[in-house]
């Protein structure tokens, strides 16, 4: 869909990982419209090592982490007018988010000499 200058693309499907660096460096905003997953997702620290901002579901871990972190925003799932609220904030406050610190700190603390330094105690 295209309107007032957004292009909407839709590709829902699992990315293999060879095919990560042209998607994210493709798209403005990463979504994770996820509704009964209470975890994470690997999806969102590429979304972090990219810089793009995330709009997610607001339930569970993930909802938690992008609301925490600023990365984004957040939305009650099936709730249509909270999500074009929350998309419209994000499409507009896209420039402050390219400095966003919040990157900066996750990726720190998922960083594999963070991992190394925790499982060697």
């Amino acid at each position: 869909a295209r309107d007032a200058g957004i292009e909407v693309i839709v590709d829902n499907r699992f990315l293999d990982s060879s095919e990560y660096d042209a998607a994210f460096k493709q798209c403005s905003i990463v979504m994770l419209p996820y509704c009964d997953f209470g975890g994470s997702s690997g999806v969102l620290i590429e979304a972090a090592q990219y810089r793009k901002p995330v709009i997610a579901t607001s339930y569970g871990t993930l909802g938690r982490i992008v609301r925490s972190s600023g990365w984004g925003e957040a939305y009650t799932p099936g709730d249509e007018a909270d999500f074009v609220s929350n998309l419209s904030r994000l499409i507009n406050g896209l420039e402050g988010l390219e400095s966003n610190q919040g990157y900066k700190g996750i990726l720190d603390r998922c960083s594999s000499d963070e991992f190394i330094k925790k499982i060697a105690g």
